[in-house]
């Protein structure tokens, strides 16, 4: 039985780039020419697929073409390292990256250079930026909006690629290659044939793994566990690390020359730390993603988010974020309070993100307009305020509990006489803090 197939038309444009930048933005109906070396091309929008007519042949894929229908995302190349490359222009093209959320420069600039590097070339790609950053997903967007993207993306891991059967995980073995190899496998490299291999953590690979990658980088070509014969491959290889490879190089852990090849173009995804403006949007996607859709964030909340220093970037954002919707009083509202809250419970009461302290010259924090324990005296701010710890706190910016670990510090004697003068009894809330809500970041 035959499979029954659909043609769909699009109304969108097609925009049609080479070496030196964009050349044109095709309407459908309209059609261009554009030249491959010395030989001119000329593509027509067809609605539902691109029309090629050449004067000579020239390479889509491993197919050499002179006229034909081709999808409306791909890739020409012609003599002497000439090229073009097609796709539909979408509605958030200078928005970002599919995927990833933020509107940052830093993130604008990542989204024009990863955009670029997808449709210009092939060549590997090593994708730099500490750990929760989302190197993975800057992986899938090179893939989606490049040639390859009708072909399979496959991660793996490096440090999970064993010494004995590293080699066997990324390149395949035949059956009775050894003890326990029932039946062949095919391998990662084999796997993604046509698309895209992400390694992860690619530093932590064995050394013989490293040695049969480099082979099948330069060759094109690879040798399954226990095979003898080799085997073609197509892929294009983007790798990852958060650890400085050249160090590892240095120190002779990591081949130079498979770095070489796996370096020749690098993105670098900049830390949570360089695109704070990207917060609250980060946020309302964590929320809903979670289960905490029906939460709002206050002003206050928000503004406490964007202040934090995230050592474990968007993933410690996530993680402080669950929480303090598990912890907030009231339903559908998560407030300053609970952001502050969750925050200590994760790190501890003294821990207020890098901004707590007992000594330092006053100042005030410029992205949240905080102040924090190093810019007051407690004990003074508590004489303004005659005593009384929470209009001091709220006069700080603070919860009242985080007042009194910063005053006890600070200021023993303060906090003594303070704790002589009659008070309201604390809340329920902070005293019932449960740090072993703290999720692993």
């Amino acid at each position: 039985m035959g499979h029954e197939t659909t043609t769909t038309t699009t109304t969108a444009a097609v925009r049609i780039e080479g070496p030196n930048g964009p050349v044109h933005e095709l309407e459908p109906g309209e059609e261009v020419s554009v030249r491959l070396g010395a030989h001119p091309c000329r593509l027509r929008h067809a609605g539902a697929s691109l029309t090629l007519t050449s004067n000579r042949p020239v390479r889509y894929g491993r197919i050499a073409v002179s006229e034909g229908e081709l999808p409306l995302q791909g890739r020409l190349d012609g003599p002497r390292g000439s090229w073009c490359t097609w796709r539909p222009v979408e509605a958030n093209d200078d928005d970002g990256l599919p995927g990833m959320l933020g509107s940052s420069v830093a993130m604008r600039e990542l989204a024009r250079w990863v955009r670029r590097l997808a449709l210009a070339t092939e060549l590997p790609v090593l994708v730099r930026g500490p750990s929760g950053v989302g190197k993975e997903l800057v992986a899938q967007a090179l893939h989606a909006l490049g040639p390859r993207a009708q072909g399979p993306f496959v991660a793996i891991n490096g440090a999970t690629l064993s010494a004995a059967l590293g080699g066997s995980q990324l390149f395949g073995h035949v059956r009775g290659a050894f003890t326990g190899a029932d039946q062949a496998r095919q391998g990662a490299m084999r796997s993604a044939d046509g698309g895209t291999l992400f390694i992860d953590e690619v530093g932590a690979l064995c050394a013989h793994v490293q040695a049969a990658l480099l082979r099948a980088l330069e060759e094109g070509r690879l040798t399954p566990v226990g095979a003898d014969a080799e085997v073609p491959v197509d892929v294009r290889i983007v790798s990852a690390t958060c650890e400085p490879l050249e160090q590892a190089v240095e120190e002779g852990r990591f081949r130079r020359d498979l770095y070489q090849r796996l370096a020749t173009t690098v993105v670098r995804v900049p830390p949570l730390s360089d695109r704070l403006d990207d917060i609250p949007v980060l946020a309302r996607h964590l929320l809903d993603r979670h289960g905490f859709g029906h939460m709002v964030l206050t002003p206050g909340a928000t503004s406490a988010l964007v202040g934090r220093r995230y050592r474990g970037h968007v993933r410690e954002l996530r993680n402080t974020l669950v929480q303090a919707a598990l912890l907030a009083e009231r339903p559908c509202l998560v407030a300053r309070e609970d952001v502050e809250r969750a925050w200590q419970a994760r790190h501890g009461a003294t821990d207020d993100g890098g901004r707590v302290g007992c000594a330092g010259a006053p100042h005030r924090d410029g992205r949240s307009g905080r102040r924090n324990a190093s810019s007051c005296d407690p004990s003074r701010v508590l004489a303004e305020h005659h005593g009384n710890r929470s209009a001091a706190a709220r006069a700080l910016g603070v919860p009242r509990s985080t007042f009194r670990d910063w005053l006890r510090k600070c200021s023993p004697e303060a906090a003594v006489a303070g704790s002589a003068t009659p008070t309201a009894a604390p809340s329920s809330a902070a005293a019932m803090t449960p740090t072993h809500l703290a999720l692993a970041s």
